[in-house]
C-alpha cells in the first residue's frame, strides 16, 4: 500500500479543521436514545431476504426505500461495478451444490470464481440478481466484493543504497537464479518502465490464475526489486480485486517457480482475529518454499482495539462515557468503517452494528448485518464527503444482542482518527512465518524514526488458539524514487514512493541476493537472517514499530554460508565406492549398495578403483537324494522333501537300504541269516510301494500299509539281534525305519 505525503499547508488547514470540530463537538459524544431506537427498529423492520444482503447492497436490491438526507456526508458504497450496472459480490453458501451454480447461471449470474474450502462464490449480479440471491435457502450472506488495499504513497531508488544492497551487489550477489513475483494492483504502463531501462522482461503467467491487471504500484514495486536485485528473474500478478483474486495470485506465482514473492495488499473483509483464507493460501506457499514478504500495512493511525463497554442503548464506550470515535474527513474523500470482533469466521452468534453520524448527530450510514451463529463477526460501512470542507464522522458501536467481545475497528479513509490503538497489522503479514515490513523514509536523517502511519504490532490471535504474535519483524525504506511510469504516483507533487508498500519490495529484493549465494535457504532461514541482521533502532531491542531494526542487505549477507557446493558435479571424490551428491549446499558420500538382495549369487563387495564386485554363488546341492534343493534370493539355501510316496521310495532305497550289513559280508550263522532276512524283506517293501505308486488310491492305501508292516517287522527283527551286529550298527536302522514307518502312515492317511 502507498502513501501519498501531505504537504505543510494541508496539515495546518487539518489541525484547524480539528480544533473547529472539537469545539463544535462539545467533547464527549452522547447519542440520544430515540435515535438509537430508530436504528434498531429499523434493523428489526429487515425481511428475511434483507437481512443476508450487507446493508450496502439493500439500496441496490431494492431502490427508494432509503429516505433522502439533508447532509454534507453521502451514504457510499465503493463498490466494484462494471460498465453494465452489474456489482461484483461474495456469496456465503450453507454448501457448495453443482445443481445450484447451474441455477444461479441460469438467472442470469456471472460466476467468476469458487471458493471450495470456504463455500464462497465470487459473482457479478445486477439488482434482480441481488435479489434472486437471497430469496434461495442455501445462501447465507451477500456483500459486495472488498478489493484490496495498496498501502501506497530512469531512476534508481534510494533504498538501495541505504539498505547497503549496493556493496552486496559488489561482492558478486545480484539476485541470479532467484525467480521473484509480485501482487499488486497491476503493470499498465511496464513498457514505459522498460523504455528507460528501469525493468527488464516482466512475464504474467498464462495461467487463469494470473492477470496483469490494472493501474501501476505494480509497476513501481518491479523496479524496487530489480534495483536492488537486478539479475533476478520477475513474475506479476494482480491481486487486488478480491481476496479470493489474492489467492489465486499466490497459487499461480507459487506454480510459476516463484522462491520470493512480495505483495502491498490488504483485505479488510479478511479475519484479523484468526489465519483467513488469504492468509493460509500464504502460508502454504511459504511451506513449498516461498520466502514470502508484505507490506506491514499504513493503519497505524486509523486504528481502534478495545474490549467492549457498555454505555447507555447498548453503544459501546470509546472512552470516559464517549460513545462515538471521530474522523475527520477530508474533501471529496469516501471514509470506509471495517468493525469486526472476536468471534470465529462462518460462526459469530454475537451480535453488533455499525453506525456513521455527522457532527449534529444525525444518522448517515450504517451497517446492520445479523449475527445469529452462522455469519461472520464483521460490519462495514461508507460515506463519502461531498462537501468542499473536511468534515467530522462520528463512529458509534451498538451491540445489539449477545456477549461482550474485543472490537477492532480501521477506518479508511480519514485524516485523523481520535481513538488510535497498536496491533494494526492484519492478514498476511501477521503470519509468524511471513516477513513484514514496516516503513522509514529514506531521507530521515538518521533513518531510524519509522512512519507514523507505518501499522504497529502486536498481532492479537484468538483463534483457533490465543496467541500474540511479534510484528512486524523489521522496517524498509519508502519515499523513494522510481521511474513513475503512468504517473504513479503523480509527479507533481509526489514523484517519490511513500509507504509500506515501498518498503516491502526492498526487503523482498534482499532475499533474493541472499539466495544469489546460497540458493538452498529456506524460508525460515531468510526470515531469520532479515530479523538478526537488522539494525537495532528505536526502543532497545525487538519493537512495535520497527520490529527487528532497519534493513541491511550487507550485514544479512555476511550471516548467510557460502554453500560448498551447488551441483552434485562439485562433490565428486574419485571414490567409486560412494555415491556424491549435493543435498542443499552440503556435499555427501554415501557408501555404494553393491549388494544386489540376492544371496544366491553371493556377497557383492566394492573395490574404490573399480566399484561393485560380485560375489562367489551359493551352492546348494546337500547330497540327500530324497529333498530338492534350490536357493531363494531373500533367505539361501533350502532342501524340500520329496512329496509322498516319492519320499517313501527313495528313503528305503536311499537312506535305510545302505544301512544294512551286507548278507556277503556277515559272519556265519544266525547273523548271517538275519542280515539275508533284513535284504529280502526291504526288497519286498520296495517292490510293494513301487505297486503302491502306480495304484489308484484305495489301492495304493492298503498296500502302503503292507509295505509298513514289511518295514516295521524289519525294525523288530534289526532290534531283536543288537548283540550279534553291536549297537552302531542296529541303532540306525530301527530309527531309520521307524522314521519311513512314520512317514508311510501319514502318506497313507492322505489316501
Amino acid at each position: 500500500m502507498s502513501r501519498a505525503r501531505t504537504p505543510a499547508f494541508a496539515l495546518v488547514l487539518l489541525a484547524a479543521t480539528l480544533g473547529h470540530a472539537a469545539a463544535a463537538g462539545g467533547g464527549i459524544d452522547h447519542l440520544g436514545t430515540a435515535v438509537v431506537r430508530r436504528l434498531i427498529s429499523a434493523k428489526l423492520a429487515l425481511g428475511p431476504e434483507a437481512r443476508k444482503l450487507d446493508a450496502r447492497l439493500r439500496p441496490l436490491a431494492w431502490p427508494g426505500r432509503e429516505a433522502p438526507r439533508d447532509s454534507a456526508l453521502a451514504p457510499d458504497v465503493p463498490m466494484q461495478r462494471m460498465a453494465d450496472g452489474r456489482v461484483r459480490v461474495h456469496v456465503k453458501l450453507a454448501a457448495l451444490d453443482a445443481d445450484l451454480l447451474a441455477r444461479l447461471r441460469a438467472a442470469g449470474i456471472t460466476i467468476e470464481m469458487v471458493d471450495a474450502p470456504t463455500a464462497r462464490i465470487q459473482a457479478l449480479v445486477d439488482a434482480a440478481g441481488l435479489r434472486t440471491l437471497a430469496a434461495l435457502a442455501p445462501v447465507l450472506t451477500v456483500r459486495p466484493a472488498e478489493p484490496g488495499r495498496t498501502n501506497t504513497g530512469s531512476v534508481d531508488s534510494e533504498g538501495d543504497a541505504a539498505s547497503r544492497a549496493d556493496l552486496v551487489r559488489s561482492l558478486g550477489y545480484d539476485g541470479s537464479g532467484t525467480v521473484v513475483g509480485v501482487i499488486s494492483d497491476g503493470i499498465d504502463h511496464v513498457a514505459s518502465a522498460q523504455a528507460t531501462g528501469d525493468l527488464p522482461a516482466v512475464v504474467v503467467p498464462a495461467d487463469p490464475r494470473c492477470g496483469a491487471g490494472s493501474g501501476d504500484e505494480g509497476t513501481a514495486l518491479l523496479e524496487i526489486v530489480h534495483d536492488l536485485a537486478p539479475g533476478a528473474q520477475l513474475l506479476f500478478s494482480q491481486g487486488i480485486t478480491s481476496s479470493l483474486g489474492f489467492i489465486n495470485a499466490v497459487n499461480c506465482l507459487t506454480a510459476a517457480g516463484a522462491g520470493v514473492i512480495v505483495d502491498d495488499l490488504s483485505f479488510f473483509d479478511e479475519p484479523f482475529f484468526e489465519d483467513g483464507p488469504a492468509a493460509r493460501a500464504v502460508r502454504a506457499a511459504v511451506a513449498a518454499g516461498v520466502s514470502y514478504h508484505s507490506s506491514a500495512g499504513n493503519s497505524a493511525q486509523m486504528h481502534v482495539e478495545q474490549p467492549f463497554l457498555a454505555s447507555s442503548g447498548g453503544l459501546h464506550d470509546f472512552g470516559g462515557g464517549d460513545q462515538a470515535d471521530d474522523v475527520v474527513v477530508p474533501s471529496g474523500t469516501t471514509l470506509t468503517c471495517v468493525l469486526q470482533w472476536n468471534d470465529p469466521f462462518g460462526a459469530s452468534a454475537n451480535d453488533y452494528d455499525l453506525y456513521l453520524f455527522d457532527a449534529a448527530m444525525n444518522p448517515i450510514g450504517s451497517s446492520t448485518a445479523p449475527q445469529n451463529g452462522t455469519q461472520d463477526p464483521l460490519e462495514i460501512a461508507s460515506v463519502t464527503n461531498v462537501s468542499g470542507s473536511s468534515q467530522v464522522v462520528k463512529v458509534a458501536i451498538q451491540k445489539f444482542a449477545g456477549a461482550d467481545r474485543t472490537l477492532e475497528m480501521f477506518c479508511l479513509g480519514g485524516a485523523s482518527e481520535q481513538y488510535v490503538s497498536p496491533g494494526s497489522i492484519i492478514g498476511q503479514p501477521a503470519l509468524p512465518e511471513v516477513v513484514a515490513v514496516g516503513a522509514i523514509d529514506v531521507s530521515d536523517p538518521g533513518q531510524n524514526d519509522v512512519e507514523p502511519f507505518s501499522s504497529r504490532g502486536p498481532r492479537q490471535i484468538f483463534f483457533p488458539g490465543p496467541a500474540i504474535r511479534p510484528k512486524p519483524d523489521l522496517a524498509g525504506f519508502d519515499g523513494v524514487s522510481i521511474s513513475n511510469a503512468g504517473g504513479f504516483p503523480s509527479c507533481p507533487p509526489f514523484c517519490a514512493f511513500f509507504g509500506t508498500s515501498a518498503a516491502a519490495p526492498h526487503s523482498a529484493a534482499v532475499a533474493a541476493l541472499l539466495r544469489s549465494k546460497n540458493p538452498f535457504l529456506t524460508p525460515a532461514q531468510i526470515l531469520d537472517t532479515l530479523r538478526t541482521s537488522a539494525v537495532d533502532i528505536g526502543p532497545a531491542g525487538f519493537d512495535d514499530a520497527a520490529g527487528a531494526g532497519r534493513l541491511d542487505a550487507l550485514a544479512a549477507i555476511d550471516l548467510v554460508p557460502t554453500p560448498e557446493c551447488i551441483t552434485t558435479a562439485q562433490c565428486s571424490d574419485g571414490n567409486a565406492c560412494a555415491v556424491d551428491a549435493c543435498d542443499r549446499g552440503t556435499c555427501t558420500h554415501a557408501a555404494v549398495a553393491c549388494d544386489d538382495g540376492d544371496v544366491c549369487n553371493g556377497a557383492e563387495t566394492c573395490d574404490p578403483a573399480i566399484g561393485c564386485v560380485a560375489g562367489v554363488p551359493l551352492v546348494c546341492a546337500d547330497a540327500d537324494p530324497c529333498t530338492t534343493d534350490a536357493c531363494d534370493p531373500g533367505s539361501g539355501c533350502h532342501s524340500t522333501e520329496l512329496p509322498g510316496l516319492d519320499y517313501v521310495a527313495c528313503a528305503l532305497d536311499a537312506r535305510l537300504g545302505p544301512l544294512l550289513p551286507s548278507p556277503t559280508t556277515a559272519t556265519a550263522g544266525r547273523a548271517a541269516r538275519t542280515a539275508r532276512g533284513l535284504a529280502l524283506r526291504l526288497a519286498r517293501a520296495e517292490r510293494v510301494t513301487a505297486r503302491a505308486r502306480g495304484a489308484g488310491p484305495a489301492r495304493a492305501g492298503v498296500l502302503l500299509g503292507r509295505a509298513r508292516r514289511i518295514v516295521l517287522r524289519m525294525q523288530r527283527l534289526a532290534a531283536r539281534r543288537a548283540t550279534e551286529f553291536g549297537q552302531t550298527i542296529v541303532e540306525p536302522i530301527v530309527l531309520e525305519a521307524l522314521d519311513i514307518a512314520r512317514r508311510m502312515r501319514a502318506v497313507q492317511e492322505t489316501f
